[in-house]
């Protein structure tokens, strides 16, 4: 075999080997990270508040948004991991 042909299998195999983590593990880290970082905005201005109702609709604010993110990621990763939701049984019906 050809050096060149040897580099090109061995770089298409390396290519692969970085797919063995799926793009929603990172989509789900960065949805989760995001919900963190907009919570935590709300979490800051909760300690700016100028009164007591302000504060703690502030602070559920955030634990909404924490949770939220939360069952968004989830979502994603069962994606990810082979739940098709039922599409198979739709579309082998066509």
């Amino acid at each position: 075999m050809k050096t060149t042909t040897k580099a090109a299998m061995l770089a298409a195999t390396l290519a692969l080997a970085a797919c063995g983590r799926g793009s929603g593990d990172d989509a789900a880290d960065n949805v989760r990270e995001a919900a963190d970082n907009r919570a935590d905005n709300y979490e800051d201005a909760a300690d700016n508040a100028t009164n007591d109702v302000a504060e703690d609709r502030l602070e559920n604010r955030a634990e909404a948004v924490r949770e939220e993110g939360e069952r968004k990621a989830d979502a994603i990763e069962e994606n990810e991991s082979g739940s098709s939701g039922g599409v198979e049984s739709n579309v082998s019906g066509m």
